[in-house]
């Protein structure tokens, strides 16, 4: 179908649409007046509420300032006239309230402050004669006002004038919001809508207000010319005491009538634009557009003629066209070169992640035989998780004759910078065990220090250079139950059985590393501390890298942290040790959950059999 035609068809179907859309256009004018009249008046409801709501919230934080206030609790305990002359005396001034009455905790008047009222028989000693003849002020009204609940508030005419009385239990300013401690007295405001304070409602409402005695109470009403809405309001027994009258003027109808008249001509002027846009469009966009699909259709430009020429829309449209396939070959140039590049950048993504492959294996071949400890210590577990491929934490042990070398350790960085730094570690923990055997453990981290030095070009004042590592290191010696302990930084954990106090299973004996890298270091000790310690059976020994510590995690995403890794070691020890290593893997991923591994993993144990 050629693109006349439908263009064509098209205002076939506009016209159809358009004459089913003024029939619901003339029905829904019929019966909209309905729907405005009804709309009209809930938004003027709505406003009435707000603006009432509003003038009664004033009211409510002066109350709340007054009654969740500490002071006001030694003054319902011990009235004093100094606290009466600086807080009540002036509260009518400042704040527009015309009475305040104060009861104590018991419900006994305490003093009261009046602006223009005189009580009803003459005497201002707080009861409530400005209230009507069915309501006082006395201890049982009190009690029934504040019964179960922290607030009231409710209304009542006297003499042709609308009192609003609200008030609230004292309370600590701690409990302002809840209020769920005793009451430690009692604090009433009253507010008289007088002729002024009903002309401020009545200009921010945009109503005229009057107030209507309890019984002269109506209902909402409506007219062609004004819409009244109404709001009852009742007194301290729950009973309609008065309504509130806002008479708006009610224009719907004249917006109406107005809208009626306006909407034929619309539609008119509508039809007639419609035919004459369908007209114009075959004209001008009709031709464009053919020339343009036979272009795109055939793959060849010279259909366009002399639109590319046109200075409108579709001329730009045109020289775009010609603009794309001249450029057509460019980019296909372009997409083959994109094509190698990519082919290329996978090639050499393969060829790296083949080569740190590679240098995994290498690291796994230099670490220790964990089947040779297990002839020596057949209690044993290593935890070890990079966070790469491959690790910048390592385990090493070595087998002597008399004693087996224990260490756990953590190099600068991770990935394969860590990993060289770890085979280098390892390497050289080799060398200087098989030049001398009988070698103490503090003895080792100073020639391990010297080594990394030198191989490293470092200097200890240089501040630029901080490849190391951080270990803890054991030598235990089964025969004599003996074992000693030196580290860099990290620490070793002693778990002993408590036989002394029924309470507490276990001891858990920290033994800190000193406070230096082996590598250079500003602040570095002349040689790194020896420890010594008399072992028992049933003796559990734990090595581990900061790694599980700075794990963020949990349900705040904090660290994981070393009092937590001591509170787990302790919670295992009644777990057989063959098996603590799955708890510890398990608590590790829990705390991980979601969160990215931020460091290399290593937690060494053994136990003392």
């Amino acid at each position: 179908m050629k693109i006349i035609t439908k263009l064509m068809f098209l205002l076939f179907i506009t016209l159809t649409a358009f004459g089913l859309v003024i029939g619901t256009f003339l029905y829904i004018s019929q019966n909209q007046q309905s729907i405005v009249a009804e709309s009209n008046f809930k938004n003027k409801q709505l406003i009435v509420e707000r603006i009432v709501k509003s003038k009664t919230e004033r009211l409510e934080i002066i109350r709340n300032e007054y009654t969740a206030w500490d002071e006001m609790i030694d003054y319902c305990a011990n009235p004093t006239a100094e606290f009466y002359e600086n807080n009540f005396a002036p509260l009518n001034e400042s704040y527009g309230t015309e009475f305040v009455i104060v009861y104590n905790k018991e419900k006994d008047h305490i003093n009261s402050s009046f602006k223009n009222f005189t009580p009803f028989n003459g005497q201002n000693n707080g009861e409530a004669h400005i209230f009507p003849s069915y309501f006082n002020l006395e201890k049982q009204t009190i009690e029934k006002l504040f019964n179960n609940q922290a607030f009231c508030h409710f209304f009542c005419m006297n003499n042709g004038q609308l009192l609003e009385v609200i008030g609230a239990n004292v309370v600590p300013s701690a409990d302002l919001i809840k209020r769920e401690t005793p009451a430690q007295g009692y604090v009433l405001l009253g507010k008289i809508w007088s002729d002024e304070y009903i002309k401020e409602i009545s200009e921010a409402v945009g109503a005229e207000l009057t107030i209507s005695k309890n019984n002269t109470i109506e209902k909402a009403t409506a007219s062609k010319e004004f819409l009244t809405i109404t709001s009852v309001l009742t007194d301290s027994l729950g009973e309609n005491t008065a309504q509130l009258n806002f008479k708006f003027k009610d224009d719907s109808a004249n917006e109406l009538a107005a809208l009626s008249q306006l909407s034929y001509g619309l539609i008119l002027v509508a039809v007639l634009v419609i035919i004459f846009f369908l007209y114009m469009l075959r004209k001008i966009i009709g031709k464009p557009i053919l020339q343009i699909s036979e272009t795109l259709n055939t793959s060849n430009d010279m259909a366009l003629g002399n639109l590319s020429k046109s200075t409108d829309e579709f001329g730009k449209i045109a020289q775009m066209i010609h603009r794309f396939f001249n450029q057509q070959n460019v980019l296909e140039e372009r997409n083959t070169l994109l094509k190698e590049q990519n082919i290329e950048i996978e090639r050499q993504n393969r060829s790296i992640q083949s080569s740190i492959n590679y240098a995994k294996r290498i690291q796994e071949a230099v670490l220790p035989d964990l089947s040779e400890v297990n002839k020596v210590l057949p209690m044993n577990f290593v935890f070890f998780k990079p966070r790469d491929i491959v690790s910048g934490d390592f385990y090493w042990s070595h087998i002597m004759p008399d004693r087996i070398l224990i260490a756990a350790a953590d190099c600068t960085g991770h990935g394969v910078p860590g990993a060289f730094m770890s085979i280098l570690g390892i390497t050289q923990l080799n060398d200087i065990v098989k030049e001398d055997p009988n070698i103490k453990p503090h003895e080792i981290l100073n020639r391990l220090r010297v080594r990394l030095k030198s191989l490293l070009n470092q200097s200890s004042r240089e501040s630029d250079r901080k490849e190391g590592l951080d270990i803890s290191l054991c030598a235990i010696d089964i025969a004599h139950m003996k074992l000693e302990f030196s580290g860099a930084y990290n620490s070793m954990y002693l778990i002993r059985k408590n036989d002394t106090d029924p309470n507490q299973k276990y001891n858990i004996i920290e033994i800190k590393g000193d406070r230096m890298p082996v590598g250079a270091y500003p602040k570095e000790k002349e040689s790194f501390t020896l420890n010594t310690f008399d072992l028992q059976k049933g003796d559990a020994v734990y090595l581990s890298s900061d790694g599980i510590s700075d794990q963020f995690g949990g349900e705040k995403g904090r660290k994981f942290n070393w009092l937590q890794l001591k509170e787990l070691l302790l919670d295992l020890q009644e777990e057989p040790f063959e098996i603590q290593i799955n708890y510890i893997e398990k608590a590790y991923f829990k705390w991980k959950g979601e969160n990215k591994q931020v460091d290399d993993i290593l937690v060494v144990g053994f136990k003392i059999l």
